[in-house]
């Protein structure tokens, strides 16, 4: 008896362990199976996604249905406007390209007087450990790609007010560091970088206004267009995953793994950073410079990796 009571009792240990496993569930973004279960589909063997997220509201990498830094709903967060018509083959042509035209506001401020302002920036080499490179944003726009340990030395032009100098490491939000200043007249600013782990200090900071400076008059509506020609090479297999698109920090549309784009923003002239990340996986990820004085054209290839998007075969038409 009590044999048959524990040959019971593990038939349905057996039982509920099956319906526990059957229940977890999930659907694979690459061939659409309902049924998948396990870190695999078993249909197409694409890997299960990763179960956090990005929210775009504040940008904090989140779990489950709400971002636990602002309390925005992940389907909110996550939402993207898509192009609304087909996508080409892997092998695209001028004219089977799918055009998009998407007016993208920007977070530059289209002043209309502005004073020069020189910028000093002394980046103190390391021999080891934080090696990385340094974007560099005035505001929330980007300006220049610093490497480890050069010197940078360039003019703008920049609105009347006050300021922010924001120097990020190369690719990422979270290790930053940054200075202020007014501009009321033509300015220079000096000042030392040094990359760390966890920060990118700045010091020595130097700040002159000069006075009786020339002020420069512009348009308060100057815009160019971008327009973006894009190849994603497809892969028998492996990271075959889709490609989100930004510009600076502006979202632009998402590219199904092996097709192409052509998509025009309206911005304003200025150096922009183009930004390529995986849509399954944030931190997989590379990025490019873009300037654009008149109406450009940017065309390139991507390749999605394990690691990293390579971008190749880059040719800017102005």
């Amino acid at each position: 008896m009590k044999k048959i009571s524990a040959i019971l009792l593990t038939l349905l240990l057996a039982i509920c362990c099956c319906m526990s496993i059957a229940d977890e569930t999930w659907t694979c973004t690459s061939c659409g199976n309902e049924s998948a279960t396990g870190k695999f589909c078993s249909e197409c063997g694409a890997k299960k996604p990763d179960d956090k997220w990005i929210c775009l509201n504040c940008g904090h990498e989140a779990t489950g249905k709400f971002c636990s830094e602002c309390g925005t709903a992940r389907e909110t967060a996550t939402t993207r406007t898509q192009p609304t018509e087909d996508y080409t083959e892997t092998e695209p042509s001028e004219t089977a390209l799918t055009e998009v035209i998407t007016e993208t506001e920007f977070t530059g401020m289209p002043l209309a007087v502005t004073y020069p302002v020189t910028l000093d920036i002394h980046f103190k080499h390391n021999l080891v450990m934080a090696t990385y490179d340094v974007d560099l944003f005035l505001d929330n726009q980007f300006i220049y790609t610093l490497k480890h340990g050069t010197d940078y030395h360039a003019t703008l032009d920049v609105p009347v007010g006050s300021h922010t100098l924001t120097f990020n490491e190369h690719g990422s939000d979270y290790v930053t560091g940054g200075t202020s200043f007014d501009v009321h007249d033509t300015t220079s600013v000096e000042c030392s970088i040094e990359a760390k782990t966890l920060y990118v200090e700045v010091e020595k900071v130097k700040i002159n206004g000069a006075q009786n400076g020339s002020p420069v008059v512009r348009s308060l509506v100057e815009e160019t267009s971008l327009t973006l020609e894009i190849d994603c090479e497809k892969n028998a297999m492996f990271s075959e995953y889709d490609v989100d698109v930004y510009v600076d920090r502006n979202y632009i549309a998402t590219i199904p793994h092996g097709k192409s784009i052509r998509q025009t923003v309206i911005l304003q002239p200025s150096n922009y950073r183009l930004t390529f990340f995986s849509a399954e996986d944030s931190s997989v990820s590379n990025s490019v410079n873009v300037s654009v004085n008149g109406a450009t054209t940017f065309q390139c290839e991507i390749h999605c990796k394990r690691n990293k998007i390579v971008v190749d075969h880059i040719k800017t038409i102005h």
